[in-house]
């Protein structure tokens, strides 16, 4: 996983300078950029349970951001849509879309117990005891 966030930190960041040559679109470098470093921050070795929810918080608004940025256009989208000169951009939106899903894994583990645990190598993760209540329906 480390591997496929990273890459995407570095496709995002390519996806943010493409959109520098134009003045208008500082708000789509601006989120592809963002969403670089979001990326690169799944790359740590260890996070807070807070920091964890705050960038996983970041990743999802991000991700969803980015969805409806490219779906705001598929009306007026023609069949060769890629051709267009907004073409880099929607592609971007997409790619950055769909790239957000391992960095939320990422995050979303990191507040579960099994990651945020350091254990010893040959160690297992302790259970969680379990309530020996009936349930009150029974």
């Amino acid at each position: 996983m480390r591997y496929v966030n990273g890459i995407m930190a570095v496709v995002l960041m390519a996806f943010a300078i493409l959109q520098l040559r134009d003045a208008g679109n500082v708000l789509l470098f601006l989120s592809f950029a963002g969403g670089s470093v979001l990326a690169l921050l799944s790359l740590k070795r260890s996070l807070s349970l807070m920091t964890a929810r705050g960038l996983a918080g970041l990743s999802t608004v991000a991700m969803f951001f980015y969805f409806a940025g490219f779906f705001r256009y598929c009306p007026e989208m023609s069949s060769g849509w890629y051709m267009l000169d907004k073409a880099p951009g929607l592609i971007g939106l997409l790619v950055a879309g769909f790239a957000m899903i391992p960095v939320l894994s990422v995050y979303s583990c990191w507040m579960k117990a099994e990651c945020h645990m350091r254990l010893k190598p040959g160690t297992k993760v302790p259970a969680v005891p379990h309530s020996r209540k009936p349930h009150p329906l029974h």
